[in-house]
């Protein structure tokens, strides 16, 4: 499967990886606006709450995404810890996660696929996942014969899992689906690689 990088990607994604065990990340197309590129959803106390890296002004769409520059004008990621700490302090796991996190969030990468990386195999560290991941060498519109998981736009992943997990505010809101992988990390923690491999669509 090829992949776009992201900023802690959709469960969907790394259920896709975990069950390919190959992707191969793209790093040669241009960045696109409401996309998981510089944006996640999570849970809060006041629900699904989408956070999203402030970009250099500039044409980012049309440029390079190894070129994307951060914009740091506003504490950003500082602002996103608050939020994570607010959806995520009861959880059984914030403790053993949020320390290294913070860490990674607050390093001011100068680039966005930089970040985005870090928190990458940050990500696939933590849920102990074995994959294997190459880069492409160019960019190509069309792919065969894999699937092709760079299209997704926020929102617009709308699926319906047989699978659920424990969720802070579940007794809010219910279960909710297809939230960052650091909704799964966070309240499933050791146990986040056996969700993702036997969660199923329906």
């Amino acid at each position: 499967m090829i992949f776009c990088s992201t900023y802690l990607g959709p469960i969907f994604l790394w259920k896709s990886l975990v069950k390919s065990r190959v992707g191969i990340l793209e790093c040669h197309e241009n960045y696109q606006k409401k996309s998981f590129r510089n944006k996640c959803e999570i849970v809060c106390s006041k629900g699904v709450v989408p956070l999203s890296i402030p970009l250099k002004k500039g044409k980012n769409n049309g440029m390079n995404i190894k070129s994307v520059k951060i914009s740091y004008d506003e504490d950003w990621n500082v602002q996103h810890l608050k939020k994570i700490r607010d959806g995520y302090m009861r959880s059984p796991y914030y403790n053993f996660y949020i320390d290294e996190l913070e860490a990674i969030l607050l390093s001011s990468n100068d680039y966005l696929f930089d970040l985005n990386q870090n928190l990458f195999y940050w990500i696939m560290e933590k849920l102990d996942a074995n994959l294997e991941i190459t880069e492409t060498k160019k960019y190509t519109h069309e792919v065969e014969d894999m699937t092709d998981l760079r299209a997704h736009k926020v929102g617009s992943l709308k699926m319906s899992y047989k699978n659920s997990y424990p969720q802070v505010f579940e007794h809010k809101y219910g279960f909710i689906p297809d939230m960052s992988v650091l909704d799964l990390l966070m309240n499933q923690g050791p146990e986040s690689l056996k969700y993702l491999k036997e969660m199923d669509i329906e």
